[in-house]
């Protein structure tokens, strides 16, 4: 099997940049080469001037495809995910939620996300 969190196969494949293994977290942090420095999992230089940026944005809304096929689970179009029992958590109960790592906490409790659900196929 391939391993999605190789650099070469992220290079390559650029969906493999998205993954997220909850079966695999340590593999996901020392390895992935961008989700986890883009939700401030990994301290890094630019971790304040991304959260800043974050919390600049005036508004977001996030859509969630009821038939979705290809996003698991699809409460991650939410920033929903799943933990490392393999329940799905919904974004509120998140570590990046909680510890607002990159401003989501913080748009959410100013009222700057929108939830959307579209009952069909992804995209």
């Amino acid at each position: 099997m391939i391993n999605p969190f190789s650099p070469i196969v992220q290079a390559v494949i650029g969906p493999s940049n998205y993954l997220r293994d909850h079966t695999k977290q340590q593999d996901y942090i020392e390895n992935s080469t961008f989700l986890p420095y883009i939700n401030n999992e990994i301290d890094h230089s630019k971790s304040k001037l991304n959260k800043k940026r974050f919390e600049s944005l005036n508004f977001i809304t996030m859509v969630k495809f009821l038939k979705d096929p290809i996003i698991y689970p699809k409460e991650s179009s939410w920033f929903g995910q799943i933990d490392e029992s393999g329940n799905t958590l919904p974004m509120e109960q998140t570590e990046i939620y909680l510890h607002n790592l990159f401003g989501l906490k913080t748009l959410d409790q100013e009222k700057r996300i929108s939830k959307k659900e579209i009952n069909g196929l992804h995209l």
